[in-house]
Parts: structure tokens; C-alpha cells; sequence
């Protein structure tokens, strides 16, 4: 069986899905592991003209919304019949587990936490783009009952920047759902979340944590696997 991870791509490349596809090679799980990209280098096509299959493609995504859409399309159009995709990650239960990791680190350093937001992009183009990280969000209220847990996005209601200037007393940990540090994991939320000062504290995008790859590889195993064509 051959792994394509498929992302979205950041500045024209793979980036940290990259990453995470050596450290799955290295764990010899899989005969082939490939990256292919929505938008920029190596393309979908490209990656899995150097996989002769069969393949499981991974979305290394954190929502099925719009990009995942555009995704199952692209692999559609193929017409691979040895080709199966499966859910993206961030609509796993083992998701959750991730999240809780990243917040317990943190507050193992530092705590006085009474929020923590869950911030990811959001789109009003497609109606399950919050789907996921809702899901998450109630997940995480049960590990974490005395933090406030909310799910905020950069362009859609309820939206962080919104939130965060109208917010009293407290102090945030915002999680950002993303997979990689570009424009909006990086610089977007946290000029939204400027106004809080000291107040705040951003874990960055959690897609840049290790042990994204075990989830990538435990994506593999998840029954709705399914053909695309």
C-alpha cells in the first residue's frame, strides 16, 4: 500500500506535510509515502503518477469544507480505481486528543488560563466547514471543564478578531487549527488576538506538531475509507 498525504500547500510548496511524510517513510508502514498539493508543488497528479499503488490519500486537513471538496474532485477526475481516500484528520476523535496534548503542555508551564478558543479559518462557502472543530470543541469541554471553550474563526461569525475586542476579564489559550504556519495560522490570528497583549497566549498551528503524523497514519485505518471514482 502507498500513502499519498494530500495538502493544500503553502508559498507554492508542501511544507510541513513534508515533514511529516519522512517521518512516516522512516516507520517502513508503507511501501511508497508521496505529498501532493491542492495548490502549488508537487500536484496531486504529479505525486501520484510516482505511486503505482495501490493508495490510501490522507487529507491533511482540518475540516471538510471547500478544500476538501476541491480535493475529492481533483482525485476523482483521475479515474484511479486503486485509489481510496479517507476522512481529513481534523474530523478524527484522535484529534481531540492532540488539541489536549498542545493545552496541557502549556498550562504545565504557565496557567491562570479561563478560556480557550479553538481558532481555525472558516468559510461561509460551505456549510460543514465548522463542523469539525465544533465537534472538537465538545470533546475538549468534558477533558477541560473549567476553561471556557469556544470555537472561533478568521472569516466567518463568530469571528476572533470580534471576540477578542469585545472580551472582559480573563486570560486566553487559543489553539490555531491549522496545518501550517502561513498567512492565517500565523500572522492573521495573532494580529487578531493583539488587542489581548499578555492576556493571550497562541500555540501557533497544531498541524506543526509531531505527532501529526501519528494521526495521518492512524487516518489510514479508518473504515470510511472509500474509492473516488
Amino acid at each position: 500500500m502507498d500513502l499519498l498525504i494530500v495538502t493544500h500547500g503553502v508559498r507554492g510548496g508542501p511544507g510541513i506535510a513534508a515533514v511529516h511524510a519522512a517521518r512516516i517513510a522512516r516507520r517502513g508502514l508503507f511501501r511508497l509515502v508521496a505529498v501532493g498539493c491542492l495548490r502549488g508543488e508537487p500536484s496531486l497528479e504529479r505525486a501520484l503518477d510516482d505511486l503505482p499503488g495501490p493508495v490510501v490519500a490522507v487529507p491533511l486537513l482540518l475540516a471538510r469544507g471547500w478544500i476538501h471538496d476541491r480535493v475529492r474532485a481533483r482525485l476523482t477526475a483521475l479515474g484511479r480505481g486503486d485509489l481510496r481516500m479517507v476522512p481529513p484528520v481534523g474530523t478524527l476523535p484522535a484529534c481531540a486528543d492532540l488539541f489536549a496534548t498542545v493545552v496541557r503542555e502549556v498550562r504545565a508551564g504557565e496557567d491562570g488560563f479561563t478560556h480557550l478558543w479553538l481558532v481555525g479559518h472558516g468559510t461561509e462557502r460551505h456549510a460543514e466547514s465548522t463542523v469539525a472543530l465544533r465537534t472538537q470543541a465538545v470533546r475538549l469541554r468534558y477533558r477541560f471543564p473549567d476553561l471556557a471553550v469556544e470555537t472561533l474563526w478568521l472569516e466567518q461569525p463568530p469571528r476572533l478578531a470580534e471576540r477578542a475586542a469585545r472580551f472582559g476579564k480573563g486570560r486566553v489559550l487559543a489553539l490555531g487549527a491549522f496545518v501550517d504556519a502561513g498567512p492565517h495560522g500565523r500572522d492573521d490570528v495573532a494580529a487578531a488576538l493583539a488587542p489581548l497583549g499578555e492576556r493571550a497566549r497562541y500555540t501557533g498551528p497544531v498541524g506543526l506538531r509531531p505527532e501529526m503524523a501519528d494521526l495521518i497514519v492512524a487516518a489510514t485505518r479508518h473504515r470510511l475509507a472509500v474509492p473516488v471514482s
